[in-house]
């Protein structure tokens, strides 16, 4: 392999991985009970059961071992921690609406009612530096979120609907 070829294969097997560790994290953040906890390391084994007979090839030990440490620390943060004091209404809640000729689709991670507010969040496991960087992160999943609350407000029949992403490597930096 060129260097190149050699860096592309390294980029698409970390791809690969963090993909992984992202599936895993969102199966076991689709049925946590905020208010009762759990255990984090036993609820990552069980949602990686079934995904480890579709990709028997992948490092699964380094998955497990990785999203076990993310929930880790987001499990016991002070966003967690608010929401076990939400109404949580829909997770993986899928969506389908046409708008302008394009047909919008999609999957809402968590959907909760807060003081009132319908809430879109969006867990997200994207390595961040700092707060510039989740920023920059935000902007960039901007689009994603107007389409998200587009599909709440059409269903729901309410007008203010707002977005979070939820860093779950790095909850200091969460919205609620």
């Amino acid at each position: 392999l060129s260097d190149s070829q050699g860096d592309e294969a390294a980029c698409e097997a970390g791809a690969a991985a963090a993909t992984l560790v992202g599936r895993l994290c969102h199966r076991v953040l689709e049925s946590w009970d905020f208010k009762a906890g759990g255990d984090v390391a036993a609820a990552v084994a069980a949602a990686a059961r079934p995904l480890q007979s579709l990709e028997p090839e992948a490092d699964w030990p380094q998955a497990r071992a990785e999203a076990g440490e993310i929930l880790a620390v987001f499990l016991d943060c002070d966003v967690a921690r608010a929401l076990a004091r939400v109404e949580i209404l829909g997770r993986e809640v899928p969506f389908i609406y046409s708008e302008g000729g394009l047909v919008m689709r999609g999957s809402i991670d968590l959907l909760y009612r807060a003081n009132g507010r319908l809430i879109v969040a969006d867990y997200k496991t994207d390595r961040l530096a700092g707060a510039a960087e989740a920023a920059a992160r935000r902007a960039k999943y901007e689009r994603q979120g107007r389409t998200y609350c587009a599909a709440v407000k059409r269903a729901w029949g309410e007008a203010d609907v707002r977005f979070n992403i939820l860093f779950l490597r790095r909850p200091d930096l969460s919205h609620l």
